[in-house]
């Protein structure tokens, strides 16, 4: 953490003053809120392109089998991952469901808001937002590991099809973009004080 803090300060040019650990929070902040949409819309387009190719060549209903069931597991952490944060932030959840019986369409959550306003749209931008942070997290966890660490080759198949799984269902839907742009505005002032109290304790 404090190795990346460095390299964006002196990327940045800025110094160690109260105004310019400011000016770095305010970068980061916006960098943070605005990363995860850009690596959903990256992960969407990749996907499109995988499954454009695969139906070209193996047919829709290989496809979508492949999609929707042989990479299960990246729909059960997407699903589940949409479910943890709905409890954590106190809305209540309605529905969970990992497999439609309509094979073109994914797994799905069904949630209530309860709360004040602003306590609806925090739990709005952290539901929505939820796979593709913990995807993020997970495949770079399984990825180090992969490269770092010498497994068997049966290991390794396991790691490389978890990382497949995760990349096929990381992504965020269009419902959950639109959810994330319009409530994402909730997140900016508690990540700006996280960034600006950590830049305090690491760089000064």
């Amino acid at each position: 953490m404090q190795s990346l803090f460095l390299q964006i300060k002196n990327l940045t040019e800025l110094g160690n003053s109260y105004a310019d650990l400011a000016l770095l929070s305010v970068i980061l902040t916006c960098f943070s809120l605005f990363f995860v949409i850009f690596v959903g819309l990256i992960l969407t387009f990749f996907e499109k392109i995988e499954l454009g190719f695969l139906k070209k060549i193996f047919g829709l209903k290989v496809t979508l089998f492949f999609h929707n069931y042989f990479t299960f597991v990246g729909t059960i952490i997407h699903e589940l991952s949409h479910a943890t944060l709905c409890i954590l932030t106190g809305a209540k959840l309605k529905e969970i469901c990992i497999f439609e019986e309509n094979p073109e369409r994914l797994g799905h959550i069904s949630y209530c808001n309860r709360g004040p306003f602003f306590i609806r749209a925090f739990q709005d931008a952290l539901i929505a937002s939820a796979p593709t942070f913990v995807g993020i997290f997970l495949f770079y966890f399984g990825a180090h590991k992969l490269f770092s660490e010498n497994f068997p080759f049966c290991q390794k198949v396991i790691i490389i099809y978890f990382l497949i799984s995760l990349l096929n269902h990381s992504s965020m839907s269009l419902v959950d973009t639109k959810a994330y742009i319009k409530s994402c505005w909730i997140l900016i002032f508690p990540v700006f004080i996280t960034f600006f109290i950590t830049s305090i304790q690491i760089l000064t």
